[in-house]
């Protein structure tokens, strides 16, 4: 950041997508947003999975306010509009989900994305975080914004197809000529995987940042935007270092 007061100060920001479909993206997401919210960071978390909007739903947030009260004002958007919109969730961070709604994302071209994206990061500051939940693979929404953000944060499982379809996302976000750097999140699931991290990270074309235990208990806490208590909670502790690690990272 620099002194100049004619720059606005806007928060660092991570993009987070899946591998594919069930990978986790939108837990990560969420788990990390609060896990920096409880660390006392102003965060905001992102719901730009448009077309599978659930986050108010799952974390019992009142469907109220959504990002369709800003697609009108989408031409001039700013960090008011974006504040007026947002909710409170747990532990102070503000919610900008998405209208649980098919083609919600129409309303959204990639001009208006990058506003979004920009107004959101202006209202959390420059000492805030913005996590952007894009959900599974590079789609349209996740292209269109991933110029404009510090990390994309692809969570993947231990597996060689999944490793390929990481592959897929990093490259196709390598030639977007998007400068971001492109890190792995390596989500473990009930069974053994075929694959360690450094295998992962070869084959996907990208390092890992951390490794997500599996932990049904917590992962269900987690998915309804509460964080497990007690200290012998893998899952959450593993969220919490990720989180460290990525936000010395993004600086």
């Amino acid at each position: 950041m620099t002194g100049d007061a004619s720059v606005p100060r806007r928060a660092s920001a991570l993009l987070v997508v899946g591998a594919g479909g069930g990978c986790g993206a939108s837990l990560l997401a969420g788990a990390l947003a609060l896990s920096w919210a409880r660390a006392g960071a102003p965060a905001w978390l992102l719901e730009l999975d448009l077309d599978r909007a659930d986050r108010a739903d799952a974390w019992g947030l009142a469907a109220v306010r959504s990002l369709a009260d800003l697609a009108g004002v989408a031409a001039e958007l700013g960090a008011r509009h974006v504040g007026h919109a947002a909710q409170e969730g747990p532990s102070g961070l503000r919610v900008l989900g998405a209208p649980p709604a098919p083609g919600a994302a129409d309303a959204w071209d990639a001009a208006a994305l990058r506003r979004l994206v920009e107004a959101t990061r202006a209202a959390a500051g420059d000492a805030g975080r913005t996590v952007i939940d894009a959900g599974p693979g590079l789609g349209r929404p996740a292209r269109a914004v991933a110029g404009g953000v510090d990390a994309v944060l692809v969570a993947c499982g231990p597996h060689v197809a999944a490793a390929r379809r990481a592959r897929r996302v990093v490259e196709a976000h390598s030639a977007s000529g998007a400068r971001a750097a492109c890190l792995l999140a390596l989500a473990h699931g009930p069974n053994a995987g075929e694959m360690g991290a450094r295998a992962v990270a070869r084959a996907a074309g990208a390092p890992v940042a951390g490794e997500i235990p599996w932990s049904p208990g917590e992962a269900a806490l987690l998915g309804a935007g509460s964080w497990p208590q007690g200290r012998r909670n893998r899952l959450a502790r593993a969220i919490e270092a990720l989180g460290e690690g990525l936000a010395e990272a993004l600086g």
